[in-house]
């Protein structure tokens, strides 16, 4: 089964959250991602802190390494959902992990018209990088970025993007499982 590391940026932390922006990157292929910044959010939702930390760090399409999978793209919900269904089609099994999964997960099931139209291919069980981190005797609030990069966060990759915060879980995932 593939596992691929989901991270999102929304608007809001209540049942109204809109997605700004989505990551998908493949556990076994860093390279291979999916990364969608949505084009039709409601921008009212928007706090100051979304503002300065969020909105800012979208776009590092300079900065990542690109496979012949790699999908990146600025677009309205729509076509960002066509293209994800399309894209997650190259496996015939995926599980989903995602660093802390509460809003995370259900977003991206909302993007399929909920949880029972997740694609056939998605297991529908979840799992969380906290959960592991937990049971590594880790605290699970540890910074994910001070954990993989030891202080030293390579040029181009910034907190609160969906894409390297993804990227930063899959290194945090590897990490975990070898200690």
């Amino acid at each position: 089964m593939t596992q691929l590391l989901l991270d999102t940026e929304f608007t809001s932390l209540n049942a109204s959250a809109d997605l700004i922006s989505l990551a998908l990157v493949d556990m076994n292929d860093e390279t291979n991602f999916f990364y969608a910044i949505f084009s039709d959010y409601d921008r009212s939702k928007l706090t100051p802190w979304q503002d300065e930390h969020v909105l800012p760090f979208l776009d590092l399409s300079g900065d990542v390494e690109k496979g012949s999978n790699a999908i990146y793209l600025q677009d309205a919900y729509a076509v960002v959902v066509d293209e994800l269904k399309v894209w997650l089609e190259q496996w015939e099994a995926v599980q989903i992990w995602a660093d802390v999964l509460a809003y995370d997960w259900v977003l991206f099931c909302e993007l399929f018209g909920g949880a029972l139209h997740i694609p056939s291919s998605i297991h529908y069980m979840a799992m969380d990088l906290a959960t592991l981190f937990y049971t590594k005797g880790i605290d699970p609030d540890i910074d994910r970025f001070d954990y993989v990069y030891s202080g030293n966060i390579p040029n181009g990759i910034q907190r609160h993007n969906a894409l390297a915060d993804a990227q930063t879980g899959v290194k945090c995932y590897h990490k975990l499982i070898k200690t």
